[in-house]
Parts: C-alpha cells; structure tokens; sequence
C-alpha cells in the first residue's frame, strides 16, 4: 500500500517537472520571440532615422541651392539696373578731363590729316575744338561742360626730336578758368618774395629758397613727391626728386693715373653715375647683371616722360674755396641728358643764410629744403683734385672720393608746355602735372 503511493507520488512529481519544464521553454520562445520583435523594430527604427537624415540634408542642399540662385540672379539685376541708368545718366566732366579729350581729339585728328602737321620746330598749328566736333573726333563742348560758356583749341609743335607735343588750351566763363603752363602758375607775381623764404627771382631765373616752401610737386599718375628746384629762363622746370634712390652707387670706378689706383676720375661724361642715372631713366637698371644691388625703384613712368625734356645738366668741375653761386664753374661743362645730379651752385642758392657763401660752407645747411638725413652725390667733382667729388652728408657739402658710395636724388627737367592740373605747392596740396 505504501509502495503504491510512493510510486504514485513520484509519478505526480513527474509530470509536474514536465509540466513546469514545458512552461519554462514557452516562455523561452515567447522571449526570443519578443527579443526578435524588438531587434526589428529597431532596425525599422534605424532606418527611418537613416531615411529622414538623408532627406533633411537634401532638403537643405536645396535650399542653398535656391538662395545662391536668388543671389546670383540679385547681382545679375543690380548690374543690368546699373547699366541702363548710366546709359541716361550724363558724366560730370572736370576741365581736366575735357582738356584730355581735346588731346586726344587732336591726336586722332592729325593721324588722319598728316600733312596739317607743323613742318619746323618753330612752327605752331592750331586746331580748334568746333572742328574737331565737326569732323566727329569728339563732341562738342556744351555736351561735357553743360552749364560753362566755354571755347577750346589745341596747339601743335614740332620739338627737335621730330615728335610732336599737343597742348590742349580751355577758356570758360570770361576767363574765370584757364588752362595753365605749369611754369606761368609757378612764377606768377604773387609767388616772388625778395626776403624769406620763397620763390626769388635771381640770375634770370625763378628760384625756391628756404627751408619751408611750397614747392611740392608730383605727377597725376603718382603719389611720389618732386621738389622744383627753379624756372629756368627758357621756362623748362627743374626738379629734384624727393625720394633717394634705394641704393647707394659710386660716382666713379674707373683707373686714376694720378692717384695710380681705381680711385675714380670725377669728370661726368663718361662717369660710372652717369650710365646708372641713364638706366635708371630708361627703367633698364633691374636687368643688368653685371650691377650688384637690390631691386631699384622706377623713378619715371612712359605717361611722366612725355613732359621731360632733354637739357644741358652743369657738370663742370668746382674749386672748395669758390665763393660764386651763378653757376660759373659747373656750368663751364655741360651734358645733354635727361636725367642728372644736383649742381653745387643749386644748392648753395637753396640757403637764405647770409654765411652761406663758399662750397664747403657749413651754414649753407640752414634754411635749405634740400637737406636730408642721408648723404646723396652731386653732379660736380673738385677742381684740384680728380679723384674727389662732392656729396650733401650731414646737412652740407662735403668732399669724398668717386669710388665711395652715395645714394642718388634725381633731376629732371620739365617742358614749359607742361600743364598744371590743380595744386598750389604745399605738401598736402602739391602741383599736380597734367
């Protein structure tokens, strides 16, 4: 009886750990099942995430694309818009500028009519502007100077180089403007002075003394200042630039027989400064290999050059103890050139110091524009001495010899058809050359 129950009982066990067993298992794979549903689910997620990120970057790839075509098409209208107003909107023109034109008109003019030209170098052909409207080489002056009552004609020489100058002459108003030579603004009675510091008229020529003058000047392609030195009395502008060069030269290399060395030789004419001073003027220096120095700095454009004239630079040699300032001495050897040295005698006269009165002289360092903080070579050497020139070092001249080096301050004439443009001298509102 007991053994049936006891078999009974482990039956009943049995088949409650099977029961339990099989339950285990189904919640087993309801949990796989459930685990399943969630990895796809997720996986579905993930992709719809991937799906919306690639669609708000193409969204926003569109819409920089549509703002840079609403920009683009904004600039093409603003042009267009700008182009047809400044079809119906008339220039403002300068007498500057219409003197430019009536350049250029009687430039083109005379291409075509070549034999109107002058034949002789002291023959003047005039051209006046109504023609050049007629013949359609510009338009006639009321178009560019609407409310002036203006006439205008352009004047033709020959100069000794057979080219050609062309000076274009504008009156309006009765005379309330004129075109002006550069060298009759210049020397216009309300600019001498006989004391102080100013514009002397002396050895028939026009020239600035002092240390505080108005002489600026610069081209009006350029901001680069020039000083005039003086009118001459052929009326040609003598100037000096106001920059050195950037490098320093020396004035002469070549074999001394009396020093019996290469001490130099301090005649001009066949000096080492005056074939720098020429390459420097036909912008050549940069390219000659067999000069040693950093890259030289352009001193005259082809637009600046069309007012530099050829002229007789005094180069002769002076004594130290000479007491003259006419110019005696150096102008006893002149070199036609277009581009030199300062003379001694230019810069002695540049001093209004009474003392002032030998080549050497210390005082000639007072009340003189043309000194500076750096030592620049003159056109001259010394008399008794052939191996010896002169420099400006410390204010006043000194004595060195040829083969030291010295830094380079430009001279230049300029033409007296020169045309002043605007400007009265000072620095801030120098002459500026048409």
């Amino acid at each position: 009886m007991n053994d049936k129950l006891s078999s009974l009982k482990d039956s009943e066990l049995n088949q409650i750990d099977e029961t339990t067993s099989l339950e285990e298992e189904q919640v087993t794979d309801e949990k796989v099942d459930v685990d399943d549903n969630y990895l796809v689910n997720d996986n579905i997620n993930d992709n719809s995430n991937s799906n919306d990120s690639n669609n708000n970057q193409d969204e926003f790839k569109l819409k920089i694309l549509k703002m840079f075509k609403l920009v683009f098409i904004a600039l093409i209208l603003i042009l267009v818009i700008g182009f047809i107003i400044s079809l119906f909107t008339k220039k403002n023109y300068t007498y500057a500028d219409v003197e430019d034109i009536m350049e250029d008109a009687a430039v083109k003019y005379f291409e075509e009519n070549k034999e109107k030209l002058p034949k002789n170098s002291d023959e003047v052909v005039e051209i006046d502007t109504t023609i050049l409207a007629n013949h359609k080489y510009m338009k006639d002056l009321k178009f560019y100077l609407k409310k002036e009552d203006c006439s205008g004609k352009v004047s033709v020489e020959k100069d000794e180089s057979k080219s050609y100058s062309y000076t274009p002459i504008l009156s309006c108003n009765n005379g309330e403007y004129t075109t002006r030579k550069l060298y009759e603004a210049i020397t216009n009675s309300k600019n001498v002075v006989k004391e102080g510091f100013g514009l002397y008229y002396m050895n028939n020529e026009y020239v600035y003394r002092g240390s505080d003058v108005n002489n600026y000047i610069r081209f009006s392609d350029s901001d680069d200042l020039w000083r005039i030195i003086k009118v001459t009395s052929n009326n040609e502008i003598a100037l000096i630039s106001d920059k050195r060069t950037n490098n320093a030269y020396s004035w002469d290399e070549r074999y001394n027989s009396v020093t019996e060395d290469n001490a130099g030789i301090n005649l001009y004419k066949n000096s080492y400064i005056s074939g720098i001073l020429k390459k420097i003027y036909d912008n050549t220096l940069n390219s000659d290999e067999d000069v040693y120095y950093r890259e030289e700095r352009t001193m005259l454009t082809k637009k600046q050059k069309k007012n530099v004239v050829e002229f007789d630079a005094c180069v002769g040699t002076r004594s130290k103890n000479d007491q003259t300032k006419k110019g005696a001495a150096e102008c006893s050897v002149t070199y036609k050139t277009k581009m030199s040295l300062l003379s001694v005698y230019d810069f002695l006269n540049a001093s209004v110091d009474s003392n002032c009165n030998q080549t050497l002289k210390e005082d000639c360092q007072n009340y003189n524009y043309l000194v500076t903080d750096y030592r620049y070579f003159l056109a001259n050497g010394d008399k008794d001495n052939s191996s010896k020139v002169y420099q400006v070092s410390l204010g006043y001249i000194m004595e060195t010899d040829a083969k030291t080096e010295s830094y380079i301050r430009t001279v230049i004439h300029l033409s007296d058809k020169t045309m002043l443009e605007k400007g009265n001298g000072s620095k801030k509102n120098p002459y500026v050359i048409r």
